[in-house]
């Protein structure tokens, strides 16, 4: 067994934590032990700020509550202006914000690739991407 993983190992990780596959199940079908796996993907997943579809990069507690207006000032160009729960700017300005932080990237497999929430999700994601882990 080589002691660094070809991008085809990357490729089935990936696939894999798409599937929701433990570590130790990832590392049987490449024959890599599940320690291998696991440092492979906290060492090359990065965090991505990236909203849903017609929704904002919003890390907020308060985002599906919040009633605040117009928090950047009256020069806010946002489409959003007029709810701040919809900028992914207003947070920097508000005094209320507090960041939500999603629990899933403290336990294994540590990324978001396989969450079921992740096409509803506005929080910071952790990413493990093939290409970005091979380069």
């Amino acid at each position: 067994m080589s002691k660094f993983l070809s991008y085809e190992d990357r490729m089935i990780i990936a696939q894999r934590l798409q599937e929701n596959a433990s570590f130790g199940a990832i590392g049987k079908e490449l024959g890599k032990d599940r320690t291998t796996i696991a440092k492979e993907i906290k060492k090359y997943s990065y965090d991505k700020k990236s909203g849903r579809p017609g929704y904002p990069y919003n890390p907020c507690k308060f985002r599906a509550t919040c009633k605040a207006k117009k928090i950047c000032g009256t020069s806010c160009t946002h489409q959003s202006a007029y709810k701040c729960s919809l900028c992914s700017e207003c947070t920097l300005h508000c005094s209320d914000f507090v960041e939500d932080v999603c629990s899933v990237k403290n336990k294994p497999p540590y990324v978001c690739n396989g969450c079921s929430q992740l096409s509803k999700c506005t929080l910071l994601k952790r990413i493990y991407d093939p290409a970005d882990a091979h380069e």
